[in-house]
């Protein structure tokens, strides 16, 4: 039974899936606590980063809503990478609004 942490305070919670449901069930967020950067946050993921790692992969790591960084539509990169994206990013292209530097 695959169990996540929750937003409302009250720790986790257990889900029970159906057969098809326990193959694809959602993986939990990988990101680290907020409390604890040694334990992972454990969020039901909502996203997979989708940095570029070479080779047309992505990093795939699993986040969830709260720690998933929108770079486009439909693109998230984790905090990891979110780190690496920002210190690319100039100042002038956050000004502009520009969500996104190119990866070199």
């Amino acid at each position: 039974m695959a169990w996540y942490r929750t937003d409302d305070g009250k720790g986790v919670m257990h889900i029970k899936f159906d057969r098809r449901g326990e193959k694809n069930k959602p993986k939990p967020c990988l990101a680290p606590f907020e409390l604890d950067d040694k334990t992972a946050c454990q969020r039901m993921s909502a996203f997979l980063c989708d940095w570029p790692v070479g080779n047309g992969k992505t990093c795939d790591e699993p986040i969830c809503a709260t720690h998933a960084f929108e770079v486009g539509p439909d693109r998230h990169y984790c905090p990891r990478h979110t780190r690496e994206h920002l210190d690319r990013t100039t100042p002038l292209d956050l000004a502009s609004g520009r969500k996104e530097a190119a990866h070199g």
